[in-house]
């Protein structure tokens, strides 16, 4: 296969390029002008290494060259294509080396499985698809032919406008039907989610093993375990791992319309007549169950983000501390309070200062007893990884 080469600049000394993911106009000598949105090509250093890559100048914003792979002798022989499918192939192997994800996963998780751009959730009756690179989206409908062979399951090609336009890619209307409802299984559950109230691809399963890290401190706890809330429940899969660990109650708090959602999804795990749902604001929640001097056994709290980027960091970290501080003051003492982000660029260790700075505020004292990351279908190399984002952290409130 003849792929072109881009010549790195000079200041690039070494085999160290191979180790970064992205690269732009100023990283390499000449232009990319002549390259079509989406070829793909060979990153040159200084000696014999090699990079393969996407290119796409046409990005309004991130970069213009994407690193997919180093290359390797076993790909020369190979179309952009082939070599698209061995690494598809490659992450939904690794999959499947895990028993807990073999009802379904996240099968591909774009730079962390050389394969940036595209995003695949595998659910019980259908795969749903996101591209959301140039050098990707050249192979879309490929892609959804091989995924329904490889899965034996219908594949749905899912086009979000917000990452789409930073690669200059155009919107398609659905390819393909969803299934209605959509069927999740994880740690032994059943959910379903109506298309009406279906978030992002579906279900959230970077948090599956922190579920069940949870379910295990509940099945541990000999304290009160009357009533729990599960903030932003979306299908309730936090509430329903505590429920079946012996939690007696809960309630489950969301703005989206999701009753018949939580009352059917506890009927099909077997946990009918032990959840209520309140449509309400979190935040309004709180303050009322406050006034009402409510308590709780067990609180988890699992936000959406509260910043999509860097520069809204602090306001997120103000967020996260407030809503903390409230949840404290509704816990009990001998209480287990779970907390949960999915915020990019907020570390463990910042999370857990929200919670330390919301002791203060709510005169409580806690003790860290367990920490988590995501699981096994969302891979990442180091702690520093872009790709690492979830964080876990429980609490025993004294």
């Amino acid at each position: 296969m003849a792929l072109r080469e881009i010549q790195l600049s000079n200041k690039f000394k070494g085999p160290g390029f191979l180790y970064r993911r992205d690269f732009y106009d100023r990283d390499i000598e000449g232009s990319l002008s002549s390259f079509t949105p989406g070829e793909w090509g060979l990153l040159k250093g200084d000696g014999q290494d090699r990079l393969l890559v996407m290119v796409n100048h046409l990005a309004q914003l991130g970069p213009k060259i994407r690193a997919v792979t180093t290359w390797k002798n076993e790909f020369k022989d190979l179309s952009d294509w082939e070599i698209l499918k061995t690494l598809i192939d490659r992450s939904i192997y690794k999959r499947s080396l895990f028993k807990n994800l073999k009802d379904g996963s996240r099968l591909i998780y774009g730079e962390a499985d050389q394969l940036p751009g595209l995003v695949v959730d595998c659910y019980v009756n259908a795969v749903v698809v996101q591209i959301n690179s140039a050098g990707i989206d050249r192979f879309r409908a490929q892609i959804k032919d091989y995924l329904q062979e490889k899965t034996n399951r219908t594949a749905i090609l899912f086009d979000q406008p917000e990452y789409r336009k930073a690669e200059a890619l155009p919107l398609f209307p659905l390819q393909g039907q969803l299934p209605d409802p959509i069927i999740i299984k994880e740690n032994q559950f059943t959910f379903e989610l109506p298309l009406g109230v279906v978030q992002k691809l579906g279900h959230y399963y970077d948090h599956r093993v922190n579920r069940n890290k949870l379910e295990q401190a509940v099945l541990n706890f000999n304290g009160s375990l009357k009533n729990g809330l599960d903030l932003f429940c979306y299908s309730g899969a936090w509430g329903m791992s505590a429920l079946r660990a012996g939690m007696e109650n809960m309630t489950f708090i969301d703005q989206g319309a999701f009753k018949e959602v939580i009352l059917n999804n506890l009927k099909n795990n077997n946990l009918e007549e032990r959840g209520d749902f309140v449509r309400d604001d979190v935040f309004d929640y709180l303050e009322q169950s406050l006034s009402q001097n409510k308590q709780f056994d067990l609180i988890i709290s699992d936000p959406p983000a509260f910043s999509k980027n860097l520069k809204n960091k602090s306001k997120a970290l103000i967020g996260y501390e407030k809503l903390h501080t409230s949840c404290l003051k509704l816990l009990k003492s001998n209480s287990l309070f779970a907390v949960a982000s999915c915020t990019h660029g907020i570390s463990h260790d910042e999370l857990d200062r929200t919670v330390l700075e919301a002791t203060k505020k709510s005169g409580k004292k806690v003790s860290l007893i367990d920490v988590g990351v995501q699981g096994q279908d969302h891979p990442f190399g180091h702690l520093q990884d872009s790709s690492f984002y979830i964080k876990y952290l429980l609490y025993f409130v004294e």
